[in-house]
Parts: C-alpha cells; sequence; structure tokens
C-alpha cells in the first residue's frame, strides 16, 4: 500500500471521531446550560421571584415576576440573574443591523402596545430580507445607576438571514420582546412594592 492510500484510509477512520467528538461537545454544552438555567431558577426562588414565564435562548434568558412585578435577566456575561422591576424599564431597542437589516426603536411601539403584534411589519421586514445579518440584539435601558443598558446578544457574527439559526435566533428575540412588551405595558399598574432579594 502507498502513502496516498494510507492517508486516505487514515482521514476516513478520523472522520467518525470527529463527528463524534463534536456530538459529545454538543451535549456537553446543552447539559452545562441547562445547570446554569436550573441554578438561575433557584437563585430565583429562594430570593422570593415567582416565575410566571421565561424565555430562553442559548446563554441569555429572561424571567417574569408578574406577582411582584419583576423581570430576571441572565446575560452571557452574568452568572447571577439581574432582578429589575416592571417601572424601571424605559426603553427597549431591537436591532437587526448588517446587510439589509433594521435598527429602530421599539419604546415607542411597546408604549402603545404594538410591539409584534401590529408591528408586524418590522417582523416581516426583518424575516424577509436578503443578505447577512452581523449583529442582533435586544438592548434596554433601566433607571438603574449600577447597569443602566442591558444587552442581549443573539447574533454576533456574520450569518445568512436565510440560516436556520438566524431565524431561531429572530424568532427567540421575538419573544424576549413580547415578555418585555408586557412588562413595560403593566408597569403603570406595578406598584413593586414587594421587593425581591
Amino acid at each position: 500500500m502507498d502513502s496516498t492510500s494510507t492517508g486516505c484510509i487514515i482521514a476516513l477512520m478520523a472522520i467518525p471521531v470527529v463527528i463524534v467528538a463534536q456530538i459529545v461537545n454538543g451535549r456537553e454544552k446543552k447539559r452545562a446550560r441547562r445547570e446554569s438555567y436550573e441554578h438561575v431558577d433557584n437563585v430565583l426562588q429562594e430570593k422570593g421571584f415567582k416565575i410566571d414565564n421565561k424565555a430562553i435562548f442559548e446563554d441569555i434568558a429572561l424571567y417574569i415576576d408578574d406577582q411582584h412585578h419583576y423581570i430576571a435577566i441572565k446575560t452571557h456575561d452574568s452568572s447571577s440573574p439581574i432582578i429589575i422591576s416592571y417601572i424601571e424599564i424605559i426603553n427597549v431597542e431591537f436591532v437587526d443591523n448588517g446587510d439589509g437589516g433594521s435598527h429602530g426603536s421599539i419604546g415607542g411601539a411597546i408604549a402603545g402596545g404594538v410591539l409584534f403584534g401590529g408591528i408586524g411589519a418590522l417582523v416581516g421586514l426583518s424575516m424577509g430580507s436578503s443578505g447577512k445579518c452581523t449583529l442582533m440584539q435586544v438592548r434596554m435601558q433601566v433607571n438603574n445607576i449600577t447597569r443602566p443598558e442591558i444587552i442581549l446578544n443573539f447574533i454576533t457574527s456574520e450569518i445568512a438571514r436565510s440560516d436556520e439559526k438566524y431565524k431561531q435566533a429572530f424568532l427567540a428575540a421575538k419573544d424576549f420582546c413580547g415578555l418585555l412588551n408586557y412588562a413595560i405595558n403593566n408597569k403603570n399598574i406595578s406598584n413593586a412594592t414587594n421587593s425581591i432579594g
């Protein structure tokens, strides 16, 4: 057997090893995320936070406590959740910034109660756009001196808008915005007198 044939055989034998390693790595990441979310659930419940609803995408999560009128956010760069009252949310901005993308404040739309319900044009525009996206975020400005802006990253590298990962990120961002819309629309009736933690 010549060296070319031996090299091809070795390469063919390595392919299943690489595939198995990728599968194991993917399962480990999912397990680590699941454990992280379980930890956050436990921390919130220990602080008296009642989880009425939540949205999760990869390593970020948004929790709603409608009884006490608080949200909790676990970002990619924090292991502990950030807890904010509905009243503290000033503005929410959806950013889909890339080739042919959109960037706009939806704070006014949220205040009008039309985020992703009556704003179907924005959703359709973004989902129907061709080209690539380089950044997708939900940004929150909050009345909090220690952390006045919270950025939730859904996409941080170039991806085709037709890619399934883009569509999943967009739908997750829509869910996050929907929950934040709910909190903002209910902040005026919120008393947030029952403190958390």
